[in-house]
């Protein structure tokens, strides 16, 4: 499974989608990686990393050309 990466986990919890990825969170201590085959993205639930990414380090975050379209 390793060209599909996360694609499956994702499929299997479809339905549970968020209750999956908090339990993922919560778990992972508030921040996972998550794979597609054609991007990744950090995940995060950690206050400290939110604030990081949207007010004091903002410009160092970028979201990258999947969300400029």
């Amino acid at each position: 499974w390793p060209l599909l990466k996360s694609v499956p986990s994702v499929l299997a919890n479809s339905r549970r989608l968020h209750d999956w990825l908090s339990g993922l969170l919560a778990a992972g201590g508030g921040t996972l990686m998550f794979y597609v085959p054609a991007m990744q993205a950090v995940v995060t639930s950690d206050p400290r990393n939110i604030e990081l990414i949207l007010e004091s380090n903002f410009k160092n975050f970028p979201k990258g050309k999947e969300f400029s379209k």
